[in-house]
């Protein structure tokens, strides 16, 4: 079965069809805030991002093989496997830490092999 976009296009690397996931919340140092927001942190601070996922669609996410979704940082510093196969409306909460890291945090659901999904991460950290 060829991959196919929303609106059954060919898949040009946007949006692929049946494939969704929402960014439910999102915790840095065990404190709530919104995508998108700018985290002030101090000097040398260890910052702990967690990440709440949910499968949105009714295919389900798969953990290893092609397929196999993960949260992956665009810088290429940090890759969050999903633990377990997720079916539509499941939930998960992925952890990271990062050491000394200044500036724009960004990361994207990709399914191994198949494309980019879903929401977006986007944090901006700012180091005092």
């Amino acid at each position: 079965v060829p991959l196919t976009e929303v609106g059954n296009i060919d898949y040009c690397g946007c949006s692929p069809k049946y494939l969704d996931g929402i960014i439910t919340g999102l915790l840095v140092n065990g404190r709530e805030y919104a995508n998108g927001a700018v985290v002030e942190a101090g000097a040398g601070e260890e910052i702990t991002l967690q990440i709440g996922l949910q499968n949105t669609t009714a295919c389900r996410w798969l953990c290893e093989g092609t397929g196999a979704v993960s949260l992956v940082a665009d810088d290429g510093s940090f890759k969050l496997d999903i633990p377990c196969e997720m079916a539509k409306r499941d939930r998960v909460t992925l952890s990271v830490t990062l050491n000394n890291h200044s500036c724009h945090v960004a990361a994207r659901l990709i399914a191994a092999d198949r494309g980019v999904f879903g929401d977006r991460l986007d944090l901006r950290i700012s180091r005092g």
